[in-house]
């Protein structure tokens, strides 16, 4: 538990230093260069308040991420409501399939996927630039399957990444004795596929 506490922060620090902390400097470097001259500059002002908008809507999906979705909400609904949220924005189509036996999952299992599907649409949001989305899940021979692919820009999975999502995301899969791969090449695209003993 404390271990993944810790992972929680790291992934909050690193979401703020490199995602909300760039774009409220860039509001001050601007409000800093409006100031100093002798005419006000509208367009600077209103370009800092756009970011200024930006970083508030960072933080508040940042703080929605933290919150434990509700335990009484079955699998399939707690995916559809991220499905939901991918569908506002109007350029990315999703698709999802759920073909799930209807046995109970475990509440950390759920969870587990749960946040694994997050943090792979939250990416695909992020870095992707994609247009079509797909997300299945299916079960059989004692095994949850899950899939998400995106037709967007891809990336070098041997390049070093900056920040810890993957990393997480494996932790989470190994902390159930799952398996966790992931597929993509720059400009085809990425495939998450996610194998969990239930």
């Amino acid at each position: 538990m404390i271990k993944a506490q810790e992972k929680e922060r790291n992934t909050i620090g690193q979401e703020l230093h490199d995602n909300v902390n760039q774009i409220l400097a860039t509001s001050r470097l601007y409000l800093t260069s409006a100031v100093k001259t002798k005419v006000i500059k509208k367009d600077l002002i209103v370009e800092s308040t756009g970011l200024l908008d930006d970083a508030i809507q960072e933080i508040r999906l940042l703080s929605k991420n933290q919150i434990t979705p509700q335990g009484n909400l079955g699998l399939k609904e707690l995916i559809q409501l991220l499905v939901n949220n991918l569908n506002q924005n109007a350029s990315i189509y999703t698709r999802f399939e759920y073909e799930v036996a209807t046995h109970p999952i475990k509440t950390e299992l759920k969870l587990n996927i749960y946040r694994i599907i997050q943090e792979q649409i939250n990416n695909i949001l992020k870095h992707a630039e994609a247009t079509h989305v797909s997300i299945r899940l299916i079960s059989g021979n004692g095994y949850l399957t899950a899939s998400v692919t995106d037709d967007g820009k891809g990336f070098n999975l041997k390049a070093k990444r900056k920040g810890i999502g993957i990393t997480n995301m494996i932790n989470r899969v190994e902390s159930f004795n799952g398996e966790l791969t992931i597929t993509s090449n720059p400009g085809h695209g990425c495939t998450l596929l996610l194998k969990m003993p239930v």
